[in-house]
């Protein structure tokens, strides 16, 4: 019998991996609000963006899901193998998430939040051996980005999956397995791995720097050109080394390196590397999930004052990010 996966979601990162499920075999449903629920049984269009540049034009893919479900009572007459929770690590933390969790029966629970305790979080209301985890490798967004042009009919979810960073999972062996063969059957990179906790740690560092472009208005050139990139890359060494006692595992030697001299040399070659303008996506992702990025920073304070490590940098970019 085909996998039968649950996507709870259908944004940019549900869509993009419900159609590799699905393209591997697996009979892939969704779980969305009542308001989306008609436009996702209508079919998803999606644009694969090539690896590297904007050398080439997007191609289009149709993907028609199995089944879209609005209520708890929906989930629990039927029987998934597997449910993706693609949410933000906000939008997790709800009312909706203990009945649902409680529909889904004997499914194992995947999570790709990108929060410290998020996993924890997850752990505490399943039992044992139903909670996976991964984190996500492909760049995937709501097209077209402002100024960009799609191929008909222009709308949709575009998406890259960068070379050689396959989507790490770990958790129960079978249904990891299991993900891993199908995805990779579906043409979407994925591997298993002992635990993505450390893969995790090294991640965190990315949501100083996202707070320290958001203050510079999302321009490279004012951020670069501030006292702001050096105070992102400080808060990322800060959020790595926090995450990475929290998880119980090493920090990277390689995480010295980070200054704004590198990154700088990075935003320079993004144009050649990148099929779409890297700018104007961060600012138009990051922005959507601005919550997200708050509730992150103060979770990297709050443990990091908890264990004594040093704040200062993730406390400045903290007190300087706009209200939302």
């Amino acid at each position: 019998m085909s996998l039968r996966v649950l996507m709870v979601g259908a944004g940019a990162v549900g869509a993009t991996y419900g159609y590799h499920f699905a393209r591997g075999g697996a009979r892939v449903s969704y779980f969305v609000r009542p308001k989306y629920a008609g436009e996702v049984r209508s079919g998803l269009t999606l644009f694969r963006h090539g690896p590297f540049g904007r050398l080439s034009t997007p191609r289009v893919e149709r993907f028609q899901p199995h089944a879209v479900l609005s209520t708890e009572a929906e989930v629990a007459e039927r029987r998934f193998d597997q449910v993706w929770l693609t949410m933000s690590s906000t939008a997790l933390r709800g009312p909706w998430l203990a009945p649902f969790l409680a529909a889904t029966g004997d499914a194992t629970i995947f999570t790709l939040q990108p929060g410290l305790n998020d996993y924890r979080f997850l752990a505490e209301q399943l039992p044992t051996g139903r909670l996976a985890r991964g984190l996500i490798t492909l760049i995937a967004y709501q097209g077209p980005l402002p100024g960009e042009r799609l191929p008909p009919p222009g709308e949709g979810i575009a998406y890259v999956l960068p070379p050689g960073a396959p989507i790490p999972l770990s958790g129960p062996v079978g249904p990891v397995r299991e993900a891993v063969e199908t995805l990779y059957a579906g043409g979407c990179p994925a591997v298993e791995v002992e635990d993505v906790a450390p893969r995790g740690a090294v991640g965190s560092g990315l949501m100083p720097l996202i707070a320290a472009l958001e203050i510079s208005g999302w321009s490279f050139e004012r951020f670069l050109g501030s006292s702001w990139a050096g105070t992102g890359c400080a808060g990322a060494r800060e959020a790595v080394t926090i995450a990475a006692a929290t998880l119980g595992v090493q920090v990277p030697g390689a995480l010295s390196m980070l200054r704004p001299s590198l990154l700088r040399a990075g935003l320079w070659a993004a144009p050649a590397l990148v099929p779409f303008n890297l700018e104007v996506y961060l600012g138009y992702h990051f922005d959507k999930v601005g919550d997200q990025t708050r509730s992150m920073l103060e979770t990297f304070r709050a443990e990091g004052q908890r264990r004594g490590l040093p704040v200062a940098s993730l406390s400045a970019l903290q007190q300087a990010l706009p209200a939302r």
